[in-house]
């Protein structure tokens, strides 16, 4: 948990999703990415935090262990 704006990031930085997956942070001196994929506005303040728009989708990685039940 924690409200991260754009002068956070760190090029490297690894974050947690809510789901508990790794968020990886990078910047190539241009673009800021994240999980390879590119941040293209940062920082839209709202009640509930601070949203970064990305330009692609980042999907929850599988449960290998909801497979097994099945």
């Amino acid at each position: 948990p924690g409200m991260y704006t754009s002068t956070d990031l760190v090029d490297g930085l690894e974050l947690t999703s809510l789901q508990g997956d790794t968020l990886t942070f990078t910047y190539d001196g241009t673009t800021w990415m994240v999980n390879r994929v590119a941040i293209e506005i940062a920082d839209a303040v709202s009640s509930n935090g601070v949203t970064h728009s990305i330009a692609g989708v980042l999907l929850p990685s599988s449960d290998d262990s909801m497979d097994e039940e099945a």
